[in-house]
């Protein structure tokens, strides 16, 4: 059988007026098997959320907890290069500063070309548009890369 085909036997008018025409349908078994089955799919991932176990020692929490002020506290002007992570750190400014100027002339071409500052309709959207325009804020984080690095003498 089919999802629409319930498995109570047909309601009379009365009882079609009074209950509600998904009635059928929710009793319907199939449907419950589905039910569960999304259920089970939407809460086993919140297992992936579920606190983990604490530190064996305090000594392992005190040393992470140092280790995360060295990395975030500087003096002077500019951070260290290692705030960039291990790809951009060793990136020299020469090469990032052109890197932003092009991501930013991409990313603005992009927005101008997929009209994001007018009205967008079926025909107008080009996904390839929309995804280039991402480059923005992209060439803003390449240009704060380079300014830390040249700060850093990189």
């Amino acid at each position: 059988g089919s999802l629409s085909t319930p498995l109570t036997p047909p309601l009379s008018a009365l009882q079609r007026r009074i209950c509600s025409p998904f009635l059928p349908l929710l009793l319907n078994m199939k449907l419950a098997v589905v039910a569960t089955i999304l259920a089970v799919l939407l809460v086993a991932p919140a297992q992936a959320f579920a606190p983990r176990g604490l530190p064996s020692t305090a000594a392992k929490r005190s040393s992470g907890l140092k280790m995360a002020e060295e990395s975030t506290y500087w003096e002077g002007k500019a951070p260290p290069s290692t705030v960039l992570g291990p790809v951009l750190s060793k990136t020299p400014s020469g090469v990032l500063a052109p890197l932003s100027l092009v991501s930013l002339a991409v990313g603005t071409y992009c927005v101008h070309a997929s009209n994001i500052l007018s009205t967008l309709t079926v025909d107008t959207i080009y996904p390839s548009y929309i995804v280039g325009s991402l480059l923005c804020p992209i060439a803003w984080g390449l240009h704060v890369a380079c300014w830390i690095n040249k700060q850093n003498g990189n």
